[in-house]
């Protein structure tokens, strides 16, 4: 079950390579992006959980939105800067049965230590990055285009900027 939903979210993600930016701090900057806050605040509530954003990507992103989805208890972050586009999936690791991560796909570690898989699916032309922080579940993804991937580093530098 877990690995569907994960398999679904790596052929949903999107991010095209760009330069490099800092990220605006959504959770304080009111004026910043209201509804993408009130999307991480009910899903923090609902799951007396602090979600964690990152805070560098390879592109300065224009424009921040977000779903939450009460019923499958999931958050989706997106970051769009022209054609860049990432999405940050987030789901509640205590509401998943299959809590291991998938034993496939190329086991990394971030630089904290915690256990990530990297999965580059040639056929389907995407890569994820698949890790449990603080219990959650974090999938950070990337579409290629132009037959570039941006590869497992760049995924784990996302995902080391998380606070």
């Amino acid at each position: 079950m877990l690995f569907t939903k994960l398999l679904s979210l790596l052929l949903t993600i999107t991010l095209v390579s760009g330069g490099t930016g800092n990220i605006p701090n959504i959770k304080n900057d009111k004026a910043l992006q209201s509804d993408v806050q009130k999307d991480i605040e009910a899903f923090e509530k609902e799951n007396n959980r602090e979600v964690q954003l990152p805070k560098d990507l390879p592109f300065r992103p224009t424009k921040i939105e977000s779903s939450y989805n009460k019923t499958s208890n999931s958050l989706r972050i997106t970051y769009y800067e022209d054609k860049n586009t990432i999405h940050i999936d987030i789901d509640n690791l205590d509401k998943i049965k299959s809590k291991p991560l998938p034993k496939n796909g190329t086991h990394t570690k971030l630089s904290d230590g915690t256990e990530a898989r990297y999965f580059n699916g040639k056929e389907s032309a995407a890569e994820i990055l698949i890790f449990y922080k603080s219990g959650l579940i974090y999938g950070i993804g990337f579409i290629k285009q132009n037959g570039t991937l941006i590869g497992l580093e760049k995924l784990r530098t996302i995902a080391n900027s998380l606070e």
